[in-house]
């Protein structure tokens, strides 16, 4: 179930994406269901012509500082499932704690095309 600042974060992102990075989506656009070979997935963030599909994560590490393994597993299915789509452009966005997607990134990162995005105070950073 995600939580309120992860939907807070949904939210910021679809004002931030088409200003920081030139992604364009329908106005007032919430979640989209895509179909993937007959099997409908519903993704964050949609273009209306289908060729920018993504989703935001707001993960951090667990309390005592250890790897989120159930977190890194969603990351690794949104990142299959991504790479299913016939988008052009596939990416996730991350906040919170920039560890999460950098650990993803070490582990997996060379298997992936798909773009991880990571933003806070500082803006939107591109890191992979």
């Amino acid at each position: 179930m995600p939580t309120r600042a992860s939907i807070e974060f949904e939210d910021e992102m679809r004002e931030v994406l088409p200003r920081e990075a030139n992604f364009v989506f329908p106005p007032n656009m919430v979640s989209r269901i895509v179909d993937i070979g007959g099997i409908p997935k519903s993704f964050d963030f949609v273009s209306s012509d289908g060729e920018y599909i993504g989703d935001a994560k707001y993960y951090s590490m667990r309390a005592n500082g250890g790897i989120p393994h159930g977190k890194l597993a969603t990351i690794t299915e949104y990142v299959w499932l991504l790479e299913k789509t016939t988008a052009e452009y596939k990416f996730i966005v991350f906040g919170l704690d920039i560890r999460v997607p950098n650990y993803w990134l070490n582990r997996y990162g060379k298997l992936t095309k798909v773009a991880f995005y990571f933003y806070d105070e500082a803006g939107l950073k591109r890191l992979h």
